[in-house]
C-alpha cells in the first residue's frame, strides 16, 4: 500500500489551522447610510474546500482531496478532523450569511435542506394543459 502524505490528523489539522491563517483580508465595499459615501471594511476570505486544496497543493506539493472524501475506505482515521474541517468551513459561510457578512440568501437554505417552495397553483397535480386567454383592447 502507498504511504499516506499525511502521517496523522494532527498533522491534517494543523494544514487547515495554517490555511485559515494566511486567507488575506479583503476589502468590503459597503454603502453608508449616514453620509452617502462608500466605505471600505476589512474582511477575511471565507475558508473553502477548494481554497484548502489549492493550499496544500502549493504549499505541501500532494493533495488532500483523498483524505477529505475518505478515497478507498483508507482514511478513516482521519474521519474526526475531516468532519471537524468540513463543519468548520460550513459554519463559516452560514453564519457569515445569517450575519450579513456574506451576500449568499439561499446559501443558509441550501445547506440546511429548508425548501421554500410553495405550490400556489396546482395543488400538487400533474399539469397536462396550459390555457393562455389574451385579452386585447377590442376584446372587452
Amino acid at each position: 500500500m502507498k504511504s499516506k502524505y499525511i502521517e496523522t490528523p494532527e498533522d491534517l489539522q494543523r494544514m487547515w489551522d495554517d490555511y485559515k491563517a494566511q486567507l488575506p483580508v479583503d476589502m468590503l465595499p459597503v454603502l453608508s447610510t449616514k453620509t452617502g459615501e462608500v466605505m471600505y471594511l476589512p474582511t477575511q476570505k471565507p475558508p473553502t474546500r477548494w481554497g484548502f486544496e489549492a493550499f496544500v497543493w502549493s504549499k505541501y506539493g500532494h493533495g488532500v482531496k483523498q483524505y477529505l472524501d475518505n478515497q478507498d475506505k483508507a482514511y478513516n482515521e482521519y474521519l474526526g478532523v475531516v468532519t471537524y474541517i468540513k463543519n468548520d468551513w460550513t459554519d463559516e459561510h452560514v453564519t457569515g450569511t445569517m450575519t450579513g457578512k456574506y451576500k449568499a440568501p439561499n446559501l443558509t437554505a441550501r445547506v440546511t435542506g429548508v425548501n421554500d417552495n410553495v405550490d400556489v397553483t396546482t395543488n400538487g397535480q400533474a399539469v397536462n394543459d396550459i390555457k393562455v386567454t389574451i385579452v386585447t383592447p377590442d376584446s372587452e
